[in-house]
């Protein structure tokens, strides 16, 4: 079996489902395991396989062995499970498969490992016997001393999680180690060796769950990034004519990201460094480039060098910022133009919410409270939840008990929820099915326990009615029909056993649903109904507007942990700036607050059809705008009858009953 190995045609190491949330990746190692016959029988191998060649991956918390051969299984050793340093091991030459004189490699004792075959199987924790003796991996490329100092004192450092001293030393070993310090752009990756060289920036790209250091680099037609440490891609570039738009983001709290997407299948990698399915909804959205950079400085300077070149390259200007178009899109929204949808996408991208920052992906309401009849009635208010309220004061007395816990705390560090609507952990609890990896990535590599799993719709209402750590939103699979199989577990992945002895598979829909496609399809529906759509701009003065902060903030019962918010935090100590950054990474962020004043409604009958011509609407925000302007330029230099004159003329347009009006050309 292990003489002619099968080609696997991806690796089954990943950083996202073998590494814990947070741990740091060092490296990897061309290596070969010895397995004594125990440990061969341990990990289900042939008893006379004497040497199985691979790679071992070295992190802050584990070494992970992946064998070349596909049908060994991967190996990962938790290091808080080894009892005692590593020691040198000297093999002989014919021990080591490709190896030269005086090769050697190292021993390491460990009681309990951990296998996986395939990429998205839960990691089985294999016991061995105190008898067994330790695993032994001779090196192929590295000096095994050098290899054995760094392990044993990532090892000891790893053993003291509380020791801000101990951390702030494996956070140094870590920026030393050739993976993040050795980051050098290869000059012959080039596509053309004569392509002007621009800009060269050390950057961290960001992935739901994942962000690693990497090199970008910007020619005069190409941007490259090359990231050693990512596994499925170390090196990808994207030419600067498929380029569709740059935005500004935060990464942590800080206003340090830039964000570029460009047209689909264009990228040098086929779209492998897209790590994960949850930063698109459709298979055409845009690859998408998410990097955060040293200072605002930085971002802003790059941000300029793009739309210069990509002005030359495109012969164009790229589109303006979201935010740019805000008034223009609301009305748009108010008058019909635009479904609801559309709109919240829209918020969700001004605010800085992004598919590719799980701590900022876009939020969507909860919109239905019926989980339980036979048919839905969309005509009916009790059908739908109360959007005028945030979800953690949709149950009176579970709200009782959050305003006394509130009263309690010191006045500038109070909060009414301990937990926030939309959070890292909560995205991959909805997208366990379509995004596995996210929740192997929390988790250390296995499933969370079955029953608290998403495994049924009318249950994750209940939760949030009534839990008193659970007061999410929704995200945007649940109004995207073409997003639906997020509900359906069709990697047939073992997602465990719930306590009544149910096997995890598809999400439990509602008696009204006939299947996935149909629950989504009814749940967008919901959303863009008239009652909804009559209700859903106070759910936008709570999540992006006038009721986030503040006094309205408190009336509305809608205040979370004042660190997620949009503050100035660079004058912290650097060690309470890694807690904030943390907790921000782990908690989520509230959104930026696009408006301070109440949000306009939605006019009425505006769902059913447009209640405007999009030319005539867009012509009187355009003289709107106009006359604005000259009221502020014009007015202070003129007087008041020739103003009333140029009014008289038509110049100005006025919002009258909820419908555009104006006079003259």
């Amino acid at each position: 079996m292990f003489s002619t190995p099968r080609k696997r045609a991806r690796p089954r190491f990943s950083l996202l489902t073998c590494l814990e949330h947070g741990e740091l990746y060092f490296g990897s190692h061309a290596a070969s395991l010895h397995p004594t016959a125990d440990q061969a029988e341990a990990l289900s191998l042939p008893p006379r396989v004497s040497a199985l060649a691979g790679r071992l991956m070295v992190a802050s918390k584990s070494l992970t062995f992946e064998p070349d051969d596909p049908d060994a299984p991967l190996v990962r050793m938790v290091l808080k499970d080894v009892p005692r340093p590593l020691i040198e091991w000297a093999a002989s030459t014919h021990e080591v498969i490709g190896a030269g004189a005086g090769a050697g490699g190292f021993e390491i004792h460990v009681r309990m490992l951990a296998a996986r075959m395939e990429r998205y199987q839960p990691l089985r924790t294999i016991k061995l016997a105190p008898t067994v003796p330790a695993l032994r991996f001779s090196l192929q490329h590295t000096r095994p001393i050098s290899f054995v100092n760094l392990l044993n004192s990532i090892l000891d450092l790893s053993m003291k999680p509380h020791d801000s001293a101990a951390q702030a030393r494996l956070q140094q070993l870590h920026a030393e180690s050739e993976q993040v310090s050795a980051v050098t752009f290869d000059q012959t990756a080039l596509v053309d060796p004569l392509e002007a060289q621009l800009m060269q920036l050390r950057v961290q790209r960001v992935r739901p769950m994942l962000t690693l250091p990497g090199l970008l680099l910007l020619t005069e037609s190409r941007l490259y990034i090359a990231e050693p440490a990512c596994i499925e891609c170390p090196l990808t570039h994207w030419p600067l004519a498929a380029l569709e738009r740059v935005v500004c983001r935060r990464y942590l709290l800080r206003d340090v990201a830039l964000e570029l997407h460009f047209r689909r299948g264009s990228g040098a990698d086929g779209g492998r460094s897209d790590t994960s399915a949850s930063s698109r909804l459709n298979p055409n959205d845009p690859e998408t480039l998410l990097v955060a950079l040293p200072s605002r400085t930085a971002r802003d300077q790059l941000l300029e060098t793009v739309q210069r070149t990509a002005w030359a390259v495109l012969g164009r200007s790229l589109p303006p910022p979201p935010e740019a178009s805000l008034h223009e899109q609301t009305e748009r929204w108010r008058h019909g133009l635009i479904d609801n949808f559309t709109y919240l996408l829209f918020l969700n991208d001004c605010a800085g919410r992004s598919l590719g920052d799980l701590a900022q992906y876009p939020v969507f309401p909860w919109v239905l409270a019926d989980v339980t009849s036979t048919s839905l009635n969309l005509n009916a208010p009790a059908t739908f939840r109360d959007l005028r309220k945030p979800v953690g004061a949709l149950n009176e007395k579970r709200l009782a008990i959050f305003r006394e816990r509130y009263d309690s705390m010191e006045p500038g560090q109070r909060f009414l929820y301990g937990t926030h609507y939309s959070a890292p952990a909560f995205v991959s609890y909805f997208l366990l099915r379509l995004a596995p990896e996210l929740t192997l990535h929390l988790h250390g590599g296995s499933f969370d326990t079955a029953d608290r799993e998403f495994t049924s719709i009318s249950e994750a209402w209940y939760s949030v009615l009534s839990s008193s750590s659970d007061v999410k939103e929704l995200i945007p699979h649940f109004y995207h029909p073409p997003s639906a199989s997020f509900l359906l577990n069709g990697r047939h992945l073992d997602l465990g056993v719930r306590s009544d002895g149910t096997p995890v598979g598809d999400v439990l829909l509602p008696p009204w649903a006939s299947d996935a496609t149909d629950f989504v399809t009814k749940c967008r529906a919901a959303l863009e109904s008239e009652l909804c759509s009559s209700q859903l701009h106070r759910w936008i003065d709570l999540i992006f507007g006038y009721s986030q902060r503040g006094i309205a903030a408190d009336e509305a019962h809608n205040l979370f942990c004042p660190q997620t918010y949009e503050a100035d935090y660079s004058n912290l100590p650097a060690m309470d700036r890694r807690a904030l950054e943390s907790q921000v990474a782990e908690f989520g962020q509230t959104p930026l607050q696009l408006f301070i004043e109440p949000h306009p409604p939605r006019l009425a009958g505006a769902s059913q059809a447009p209640l405007v011509a999009e030319s005539e609407l867009l012509a009187g925000l355009r003289a709107a705008a106009h006359e604005q302007a000259r009221s502020v330029f014009i007015q202070p230099f003129i007087g008041e009858g020739v103003m009333m004159a140029l009014m008289n003329e038509g110049m100005a347009w006025s919002w009258g009953a909820g419908t555009l009006s104006g006079e003259g050309s």
